[in-house]
């Protein structure tokens, strides 16, 4: 594309781009945190919420939207037998604390957008609907776009198998829920619950941490009994442990830094700093002792030596391993984690290893969430080569194509990668957050500029031979 064709487009979307940040701060106000399934909401009534937005959003913007049993929908124009399709999600992780604007309301500032959903994945999905509707209108197009809306993607991601079992599968796809240029192959996922034996010290009243099974926690609670407040207040000495009165005794808060589950270097724990701080007490009964001294354990590493699940291949990389929530139920203690795997170790040997180790602690009765092997397609397939020339049309950079560790809609929707809208190295501002993150951010110059390689890229798929 010349340089007047590139500037005319970026022209274009900046002169609709309040259009399109109406259109994301209309799915940022809704707090679409996965929630109790009933019949007419099998997600929860805020993605339910969520859903029926953005069917009204494609509607108004010339889409045909359908609803798929309420687990998923999608929207589609253009030619319906053969279609290029393009999936994101509508449902977030929780808000969690520390926010300097209101996180459901999308704000500018400093030539930023900020709101939970802004970058994962409600702006990007927008952006991405957007730049279809532009190469629909303008460009002689062969193939539809169907623009699917997922509800799941942030804990099950059981709404885009729905799909799969369900709907006609794209010829091409992709998902704007990452970085650029392209995503060829991810690692694979491993979650699961451990409970304890039950607690009977009446030590331990409550005991929680973290808000979504794959983020570092930056919180955490234990509410202990009353008896134990002298204790409790003379070995308070971290920066990252407090004490508050609680109704039922006293109520200890440890803080820590959130980080995404594939990137966990980046946090600092709350659930281990807390688990560390109980078991300095010596208050804790065995079943008590054995959930701390598991949780401990399962925080020593970010990469399993301590379960011997340690793998790395050429491809992805490390394992990585954190434990993302834990509470108390039924008088047990549970403890979640979530690991990202190379294809050099199967799911089941991390599940096995695990587990064998976590029964000396008396931690037990597993309930695997996921349990997915890794993925990757050709990097020099057309479908990665078209993305990573409109990357490099826009920017100017190399559209070296690349493999993560982050979990998408491509492990699930066959011919699928993902594709941006996140700058590879983003040198933003020390207060901006990332997916997951506190004041979840993106600056307003790299949506256009998103908006600009969608188009183009769209606009390639629809010249391709995809069939």
């Amino acid at each position: 594309m010349e340089k007047a064709e590139l500037a005319a487009l970026e022209q274009y979307y900046r002169s609709i781009f309040g259009d399109i940040r109406r259109d994301i701060a209309r799915l940022v106000e809704i707090e679409s945190v996965l929630g109790e399934a009933s019949e007419n909401a099998p997600h929860g009534p805020a993605p339910e919420k969520a859903r029926v937005r953005g069917m009204e959003i494609m509607e108004e913007l010339g889409f045909e939207a359908h609803d798929c049993d309420r687990m998923i929908a999608y929207a589609e124009a253009g030619n319906r037998d053969k279609f290029i399709g393009i999936i994101g999600h509508l449902d977030i992780v929780p808000i969690g604390d520390g926010w300097i604007t209101d996180p459901l309301t999308v704000t500018e500032k400093d030539g930023y957008l900020v709101g939970r959903g802004v970058l994962d994945d409600k702006g990007p999905l927008i952006m991405a609907a957007y730049a279809a509707k532009h190469v629909l209108e303008t460009k002689n197009c062969k193939y539809g776009i169907r623009m699917i809306m997922g509800l799941d993607e942030e804990t099950g991601m059981t709404d885009v198998e729905h799909y799969c079992r369900t709907q006609k599968i794209p010829l091409a796809s992709f998902t704007p829920d990452a970085s650029f240029p392209v995503c060829y192959g991810e690692k694979g996922r491993v979650s699961m619950r451990l409970h304890s034996e039950p607690v009977s010290g009446g030590n331990v009243l409550d005991f929680g941490y973290g808000a979504a099974e794959n983020a570092v926690p930056d919180k955490a609670f234990a509410v202990i009994a009353d008896k134990h407040r002298e204790t409790i207040e003379k070995a308070v000495r971290n920066q990252w442990i407090s004490v508050e009165d609680d109704p039922k005794g006293v109520r200890v808060l440890a803080k820590g830094i959130p980080a995404h589950a594939a990137m966990p270097e980046n946090g600092h724990s709350a659930g281990r700093e807390l688990a560390m701080f109980l078991l300095s007490l010596g208050i804790l009964d065995p079943a008590e002792t054995g959930a701390m001294q598991y949780i401990v354990k399962l925080t020593d590493s970010y990469h399993g030596e301590q379960f011997r699940i340690d793998s790395s291949d050429d491809i992805f990389g490390p394992l990585s391993i954190v434990s993302g929530m834990a509470g108390m139920e039924g008088g047990r203690i549970w403890v979640d984690f979530d690991s990202r795997i190379p294809g050099s170790i199967a799911p089941d040997e991390v599940i096995r290893n695990i587990s064998d180790r976590a029964m000396r602690y008396g931690m037990k009765d597993p309930r695997v969430f996921d349990r997915t092997q890794s993925f990757h397609i050709d990097p020099e397939g057309p479908l990665v080569k078209l993305l990573s020339e409109a990357y490099s049309e826009v920017t100017g950079e190399d559209g070296k194509p690349f493999a993560m560790a982050g979990g998408t809609y491509s492990k699930h929707l066959p011919n699928c990668v993902s594709f941006g809208p996140e700058k590879p190295k983003p040198d933003y501002a020390e207060w901006v957050g990332g997916c997951h993150e506190r004041n979840e951010g993106m600056l307003i110059d790299d949506m256009i500029k998103a908006c600009m390689i969608y188009d183009i890229a769209i606009s390639r798929l629809m010249e391709a031979e995809l069939e």
